[in-house]
């Protein structure tokens, strides 16, 4: 099933997976649907879409399996092999990605024409992961675009996500154009300065920072959070008007933003994992899962 939106938006899946359907994008869900307002930018105000999608995986963050190296190849005589390579450089820059088959193709019929469109095979053990991995391919897919229109390659206009279950059966999940929330460019940030940043905003948020990790797609600085709460289901109940406090320093930054995107995780005191939520500045998009055992 199809939903097709005209201007900008937020999709939000409750795993819980967020996604952007930006100028034309389409979801393909099933499930509830309802409508809350969500301030993701600067000079953004989106209207969010809340889908609710149940994932049968362990709900421990804890839980793992072993990766799944990466396979990128190209379909159709569009893509320049420099365009290929610079798709591989950038995936280079994450750590246990979980995309096993990435294609770089011609641009599926319906969805614009000419271009690319970047098709997304996703493999996780759990629903963080899987989330995690959809916030490294949104990052990919707006990086891209941006060096590919730098570069006068063919157009990036949207991805796909297909996911892949663990008897094998492959679902496909979403199609989307790639969206665009600000108009500047993103400022090259230490990761001694988002560190600091982080920690001042995690406790302005009433949260223990835990643990800050990085991403480097490009040589481009993005923060893993992990944070801890002593009131998961006050966390949940709240969505992201408590989570993005944490990272709108850095995703919404005097002057543009200062990483490609930000990954949250917020757990409980005793380790467990409660929701996190991504966000890819470039391609104006998001990711978030819930624990569905606070629920």
């Amino acid at each position: 099933m199809g939903i097709a939106c005209r201007g900008t938006s937020f999709s939000f899946r409750l795993l819980v997976a967020v996604k952007n359907l930006t100028r034309g994008g389409r979801l393909g869900v099933g499930g509830r649907r309802a409508v809350f307002p969500c301030l993701v930018g600067a000079a953004v105000l989106l209207a969010a879409t809340v889908v609710a999608w149940i994932v049968a995986s362990s709900t421990r963050q804890g839980a793992s399996a072993p990766n799944i190296p990466s396979t990128v190849v190209s379909s159709g005589k569009i893509v320049p092999e420099a365009q290929l390579a610079e798709l591989k450089q950038i995936l280079g820059g994450f750590r246990r990605p979980w995309l096993p088959r990435i294609e770089l193709g011609p641009t599926p019929y319906g969805w614009g024409r000419g271009g690319v469109w970047i098709s997304f095979k996703v493999k996780a053990p759990n629903a963080v992961e899987l989330g995690r991995a959809q916030w490294y391919a949104l990052i990919a897919a707006g990086l891209l675009r941006d060096v590919s229109r730098k570069e006068r390659w063919p157009q990036v206009r949207g991805y796909s996500f297909t996911l892949v279950e663990p008897s094998g059966k492959e679902k496909l999940d979403e199609m989307s154009v790639i969206g665009s929330a600000f108009g500047g460019k993103v400022v090259t940030s230490s990761e001694r300065s988002l560190r600091t940043i982080l920690a001042r905003s995690a406790a302005a948020a009433g949260f223990k920072l835990v643990e800050v990790r990085f991403v480097s797609p490009l040589g481009h600085v993005s923060p893993e959070i992990t944070v801890e709460t002593n009131d998961p289901q006050g966390v949940l109940r709240a969505g992201t008007q408590r989570i993005w406090p944490i990272v709108g320093p850095v995703n919404r930054a005097q002057g543009g933003p200062r990483a490609e995107g930000t990954y949250v995780l917020v757990q409980d005191e005793n380790g467990e994992w409660v929701t996190a939520a991504g966000y890819a500045v470039r391609a104006a998009s998001g990711v978030g899962v819930s624990n569905p055992t606070f629920r």
